[in-house]
């Protein structure tokens, strides 16, 4: 294998490959697996985009996202790869828009929620009253679920309504509605029971 590639990718299917042969009680030594691909690996230039790639760009424009999301998203990049220009992280920011400017947020099944993760910002409605600052909640990395019910919690001990926002991960939270605008992205809103 050629001691020029500076890629992970490499040593990632070399070790994926090991691991895999040794579960299924195919003991092949790891250098001889290493001179079976070098051949392969030598003979080809690969960029590899990744799952963490796609966490970035999601986190960025301020959605949570699941490792199945990111395959998705993932796979659908790779089915549109465009030979011409290749893949960017502008083609990553463009697939994170389609992928949620489509999404349905209802249909996300509970454990799904469990391991969907971002930052997220609670608080009262409306976002730009003195109670909703005042209870204003900012979870920086956590699960959709937990922001879930941290919501349902605030409207139950507040006996008033309350939203939650995704929001990206660099950004100072605010609940300015310009802020609001520009960076969030509301994906529920609770009212409290009827008494």
């Amino acid at each position: 294998m050629s001691i020029t590639r500076d890629s992970n990718f490499y040593y990632e299917i070399v070790a994926a490959l090991t691991k895999g042969l040794k579960e299924k009680d195919y003991e092949i030594p790891e250098d001889v697996i290493k001179s079976v691909l070098s051949e392969l690996f030598d003979s080809v230039a690969i960029h590899v985009w990744s799952r963490p790639d796609v966490y970035r760009v999601a986190w960025e424009a301020g959605w949570p996202i699941s490792q199945n999301m990111a395959d998705e998203i993932l796979s659908d990049v790779e089915g549109h790869v465009d030979s011409e220009y290749g893949i960017t992280w502008l083609t990553f920011e463009n697939a994170v828009d389609e992928f949620y400017g489509k999404f349905d947020w209802s249909k996300l099944e509970l454990q799904e929620q469990q391991f969907c993760l971002g930052p997220f910002l609670i608080c009262l409605d409306p976002p730009d009253s003195p109670q909703a600052q005042e209870s204003m909640l900012y979870l920086s990395r956590t699960s959709l679920a937990e922001a879930l019910e941290e919501t349902v919690q605030l409207v139950e001990n507040s006996g008033a309504a309350a939203s939650g926002y995704s929001i990206p991960c660099d950004i100072e939270p605010s609940l300015d509605t310009e802020w609001l605008e520009q960076h969030a992205h509301k994906l529920w809103s609770f009212e409290p029971e009827a008494e």
